[in-house]
């Protein structure tokens, strides 16, 4: 099932280039996975793919559950996806 973004709908849009990885994570060089990948427990401090405080805000990539790389990226977007259809009721 395609889920269809209304443009006309969406209140907030931000774009995040390295230089906020950068800035806000202290993310060498603004590279992709921020804090995430720096220690044997970052796997554990990964943040989850649905926002705590923000009803309806997902979250997939690099820096969420699973983690990095290619196919471990794909897998947290089909993770969020999952969410969305279950909590949605999709």
């Amino acid at each position: 099932m395609d889920i269809c973004i209304e443009e006309d709908k969406i209140e907030v849009e931000k774009m995040i280039t390295p230089v906020d990885f950068e800035s806000q994570y202290n993310a060498w060089r603004g590279t992709l996975y921020g804090m995430s990948s720096n220690s044997r427990r970052s796997a554990f401090l990964r943040h989850g793919n649905a926002a705590s405080r923000i009803g309806h805000l997902y979250f997939a990539g690099g820096t969420v559950h699973p983690g990095g790389g290619i196919p471990l990226v794909l897998l947290s977007g089909k993770h969020t996806a999952d969410l969305i259809r279950r909590r949605e009721g999709i």
